[in-house]
């Protein structure tokens, strides 16, 4: 039983201890999800200011590209369930919510958490010409002959893309955060 009254409890395997708590009538619910973007965004500026560069340093090229393919697998799968989570509910926020309380900002919220991945994704492959799963894959099919400047390329795609999500999932904190005190939270 919830604390709050109306409320539905959603919850993930992945992230054990996010349970989050909406309530179509209050907001001081969705800060929770507020939380949840600023955690994505959270995860995508350690990336790429500490973790990324961090690989650079390793003494072997195949020892950079195989914590790289694992830290790219765990940040996708991660941030994709992070970002899933915090679109729905924001989403179902907006649309489940009487009309005198739709505030665009759930909207707006909702759709730059989602841009954050799939958005930025498509953009850096269209500026560069290359898509970011297909390099990874040509890295893996390298073997033990693993050249070290094609490491060093995809290391610094990725801390650019991750700098970009954090950047694009910061806007969307930061428009959840001025909605909810807009609302007198």
């Amino acid at each position: 039983m919830s604390a709050y009254p109306n409320t539905a409890t959603l919850s993930h395997s992945a992230v054990p201890t996010a349970i989050i708590h909406l309530s179509w009538s209050s907001v001081e619910q969705l800060a929770d999800t507020e939380m949840i973007t600023n955690i994505r965004q959270g995860i995508s500026a350690s990336l790429s200011t500490t973790a990324l560069p961090a690989l650079l340093t390793l003494p072997t090229a195949v020892t950079a590209r195989s914590t790289h393919t694992y830290l790219s697998s765990k940040t996708r799968l991660l941030s994709s369930y992070l970002r899933h989570i915090t679109t729905f509910t924001l989403f179902s926020a907006y649309l489940l919510s009487p009309r005198r309380f739709r505030h665009p900002y759930l909207l707006y919220t909702s759709i730059f958490a989602f841009v954050s991945g799939p958005g930025v994704d498509y953009a850096v492959a269209f500026r560069e010409g290359k898509n970011e799963q297909r390099a990874l894959l040509d890295l893996e099919a390298q073997g033990d002959d693993v050249n070290g400047e094609e490491v060093r390329h995809a290391v610094e795609r990725m801390k650019v893309t991750e700098a970009w999500r954090a950047g694009i999932s910061g806007v969307a904190f930061a428009m959840g955060v001025v909605g909810i005190w807009g609302d007198g939270a």
